[in-house]
């Protein structure tokens, strides 16, 4: 992502690199810096490593930050200016992605002894403190001030091919509301090898009263790009207002209605495990996901793991194969092919 700051412009790179083992790895991040002339060309461009990348030497997880920029200054014409802006991005480990968080004034963006890390508490010096926000996310998202006192997070719902979701919260750093499904793309009918991924919302295309939100389409089979053009470009949406900007009851569900799934828990409360019951009238569903009532995801199932089966057990396990703690969790349950979901509480009792 990027930012204008009065006649120059910053853009947050990635610079990556190919592991043994082949694909892609990110290497560190670079902030590329110009100036717009005149004729609005970018001019004298110079690049400085950030040390905004940090892997975690003990169980590998990787941050990296510069996947969404959010101003909140008087310039940027926000309802509530602190004069920080906040830059978002993942923290990639071995069950998916968190959000993590960083703020800095806005005349400092470059210097790097200036950043401050969210630590779920206070603000830290340390990039290596910051707090997991919200699991489940994608690797591009956006988080963008929708009005004042509520924020939204955009992104992909599991990282790939799952639904396109909003998150809430009252602050810029959460705690947000488990996930809203917007939409689920169909593109993924195309063919077994097609996939989704890397939903966002771009507030300064959006026009009065919505928000445009973004996502891709590509395939695992290189040559269908050749047979089927309508692969490979960028999809839009548009949430409206009346969506856009939540009511008391919207945070209370969190936009999900049950429909024509049925789901039921027990033992519930429970203290080791419980037996997650689906009860569907046709297929399986696609997706599971455990929230916190932060809106954290902490666990999932895909299509392939739901296949078949008419009941699933939680052992009260995080992806990292942690116990998490006495509260209360919501249990999500939805088909991407007929828009059919359900939601159950489950109460843990250690």
């Amino acid at each position: 992502d990027g930012i204008s700051l009065v006649d120059s412009i910053h853009i947050f790179e990635l610079r990556m690199k190919t592991p043994p083992n082949g694909g892609f790895a990110i290497a560190g991040v670079v902030l590329a810096s110009g100036v717009v002339d005149a004729d609005g060309r970018i001019t004298g461009i110079q690049q400085k490593d950030m040390p905004i990348e940090y892997t975690n030497p003990s169980d590998g997880s990787q941050i990296a930050f510069g996947q969404a920029v959010m101003p909140q200054t008087i310039r940027s014409g926000c309802p509530e200016p602190d004069g920080y802006i906040y830059i978002y991005g993942p923290r990639t480990f071995s069950g998916g992605k968190a959000l993590v968080a960083a703020r800095v004034v806005e005349d400092s963006l470059s210097y790097a002894q200036a950043w401050r890390f969210w630590d779920g508490v206070v603000w830290s010096t340390e990039i290596e403190d910051c707090a997991d926000i919200i699991y489940g996310i994608s690797q591009e998202h956006s988080v963008t001030q929708s009005g004042p006192g509520e924020y939204l997070i955009t992104f992909m719902q599991g990282g790939v091919s799952g639904p396109v979701s909003i998150a809430r919260a009252e602050t810029p750093v959460g705690p947000f509301t488990f996930p809203e499904v917007l939409w689920n793309p169909p593109e993924t009918d195309i063919s077994s090898n097609v996939f989704t991924y890397n939903a966002k919302a771009h507030p300064h295309l959006s026009a009065p009263g919505e928000l445009l939100i973004s996502y891709e389409v590509n395939t695992f089979d290189f040559w269908e790009h050749f047979s089927n053009a309508d692969i490979y470009h960028p999809r839009f949406i548009r949430m409206v207002e009346d969506y856009y900007l939540s009511n008391d009851s919207r945070h209370e569900s969190a936009g999900f209605t049950p429909t024509d799934f049925t789901l039921t828990a027990y033992p519930n409360p429970f203290n080791s495990q419980v037996t997650l019951r689906l009860g569907v009238n046709n297929n399986s569903p696609t997706r599971m996901d455990i929230y916190d009532l932060r809106g954290r995801q902490i666990q999932s199932w895909d299509a392939a793991s739901l296949s078949g089966r008419d009941e699933i057990v939680w052992n009260g396990q995080d992806f990292l194969g942690d116990d998490v703690a006495t509260g209360i969790y919501i249990v999500h349950i939805y088909d991407n092919s007929n828009d059919t979901q359900s939601v159950a509480k489950i109460t843990l009792l250690r």
